[in-house]
């Protein structure tokens, strides 16, 4: 679940754990995507759970969990 959007970061809730996706916003109807998500920058979980790695798998479930929150909202994700 989406917790909230900010013109640098994403977070959302996954179970009992939350992770901060950063990112950059853009103006809508300008031809670009509402939010980009740097996947580079996808490493940990939040505090209390930072000492949790995020492996690739955990990561592709991650944004296919936001791609289907942010589409549900009517919004466009890139990921780089």
């Amino acid at each position: 679940m989406i917790i909230e959007i900010t013109r640098s970061y994403i977070r959302i809730r996954i179970g009992d754990r939350t992770v901060t996706l950063e990112g950059e916003a853009y103006m809508r109807g300008h031809g670009s995507p509402d939010f980009v998500v740097y996947e580079n920058a996808i490493h940990h979980w939040d505090p209390p759970n930072d000492n949790i790695g995020i492996d690739e798998n955990t990561k592709k479930e991650i944004l296919e969990i936001l791609k289907k929150e942010m589409a549900e909202r009517n919004m466009t994700l890139e990921v780089e």
